[in-house]
């Protein structure tokens, strides 16, 4: 170890300790070391054959190394499960829920940490171990990501022989001698902005894949490991499945060009249903959560808000201020561009779906006016033809992947080969339940997301 890095006591222990034992018992066969940097940031990009590769490559490079590892590693339950979870913890390493759409973009502030210390970052671009022994499609936001925004440079290694150390399938260890091939650093020039676009990502990402299959001699698939271990996988934007694919869009800013609700808050105001004080409030809640997204907290400042707005309204005349407003108010919020998409979609067969927030009074309208085939909207509680303030959904952030899941059910639609488009990062959870997620117009976070993960980012104007 070089330098001012200290790693963790448990790293160091480790490697003090098995580092010989390693050398003895397995003899690795170690190529081009010295392309290592002695001093600063570098990103060490590895074919994963094996659950010991990133055990060779601690005990192979002199400097610590942190790699991001899968968040099971760190919350399985049982003595087993927190050995585990302490080991982890113990030598550095940093958890990364690849369940959680969110979790992704905490995964890439997590790695630009390491690089921006002056660290060594360890992954594996194929996001997960190869199942049959070739070498799999790269993920942009593993490699491409942080090379792009940092600046560092990318070492790649191709790692033989692991998995023969470690078969697949099976559990014990075998006598087998592994081979770790170093390459020379590849730089990159840094995105200006600190935002590549989708073609620089995959640009890196591919060169690097194919010096590491150069290095390790894999023959190359190009699909995602992910989806070669599942028979289907989601979000890698390539035909999968066998079922109907649907296309489910959000409504505000995504369809619209602004909350629907606050469109309609004029005429609502000129019925006599609302106050401009409260119309002032109900805008001011709404902007929070379209501008910045929110937090749970918010979500139930919001949802408090809307139903405030709507209590004691009745419920015949709020659908008839709406209808009279869909052609004069609504329709021409309509991004042309976005109902020529979904206009495709049904060309195609698929089923279109709006899920939003916004509440079903209005959304159902829009729905119609889109050619939507069903629409997941808030719900307001009606008693004696008045609403009561009550909400009984609110299909908001994480709320929508249950109602979309259930659809999906009991129409037997695909998610892995269905279409969704958001403008938002609190649609994160909604984006990442399908195969094909789109962003557009996207706030910040959600555009660095896609980025990363390689979706398609689409700027309408």
């Amino acid at each position: 170890m070089t330098g001012r890095e200290k790693a963790p006591l448990l790293y160091r222990l480790i490697r003090t300790c098995f580092s010989p034992l390693c050398r003895v018992v397995f003899r690795p066969k170690v190529e081009g070391l010295d392309h290592v940097p002695g001093t600063g940031p570098a990103i060490i990009a590895a074919n994963h054959l094996a659950f010991c590769d990133s055990l060779l490559l601690a005990m192979v490079v002199r400097r610590p190394l942190t790699f991001l590892a899968k968040s099971d590693y760190f919350d399985r339950p049982g003595l087993k499960g927190r050995a585990m979870a302490a080991f982890f913890r113990g030598t550095g390493q940093l958890p990364v829920d690849r369940a959680n759409a969110r979790g992704a973009v905490r995964a890439i502030g997590s790695a630009a940490r390491v690089l921006d210390e002056g660290r060594l970052l360890g992954v594996y671009p194929e996001g997960t171990r190869s199942p049959d022994g070739r070498l799999y499609r790269g993920r942009v936001g593993a490699v491409a990501m942080n090379a792009l925004t940092s600046g560092a440079p990318v070492v790649p290694v191709g790692l033989t022989g692991t998995d023969r150390i470690q078969p697949r399938g099976t559990r014990g260890i075998r006598l087998a001698r592994p081979t770790v091939r170093i390459g020379a650093p590849m730089t990159f020039t840094q995105a200006v902005d600190g935002s590549p676009d989708r073609g620089e990502l995959e640009r890196v990402t591919r060169a690097v894949m194919r010096r590491i299959g150069e290095l390790s001699g894999q023959e190359y698939v190009d699909v995602y490991a992910s989806k070669a271990r599942s028979g289907g996988g989601r979000g890698s934007g390539e035909d999968s499945g066998s079922g109907v694919a649907a296309a489910f869009f959000d409504l505000d800013k995504t369809v619209t060009l602004k909350s629907c609700t606050l469109a309609l808050a004029p005429a609502f105001r000129r019925a006599g249903l609302i106050r401009r004080s409260t119309m002032l409030r109900a805008a001011l809640g709404q902007a929070r959560f379209l501008l910045k997204g929110a937090d749970d907290q918010d979500v139930e400042r919001l949802r408090a808000v809307l139903s405030t707005l709507f209590r004691g309204w009745p419920h015949d005349r709020v659908g008839k201020i709406v209808e009279e407003h869909v052609g004069t108010v609504l329709a021409p919020l309509i991004h042309p561009r976005v109902q020529a998409l979904i206009d495709e979609h049904r060309t195609a067969a698929r089923p279109v779906v709006l899920v939003t927030a916004c509440s079903s009074v209005i959304a159902e309208p829009v729905g119609r006016l889109i050619g939507a085939d069903h629409v997941i909207a808030a719900r307001f509680v009606v008693e004696d033809g008045h609403y009561t303030g009550a909400v009984s959904d609110y299909p908001y952030g994480a709320a929508k992947v249950p109602a979309m899941a259930a659809l999906a059910a009991e129409h037997g639609w695909d998610l892995a080969a269905s279409y969704a488009y958001s403008d938002s990062h609190s649609d994160l959870p909604m984006l990442g339940m399908v195969g094909r997620p789109h962003a557009v117009n996207p706030d910040t976070a959600l555009r660095r997301h896609a980025l990363a993960q390689g979706w398609p980012v689409l700027r309408l104007r």
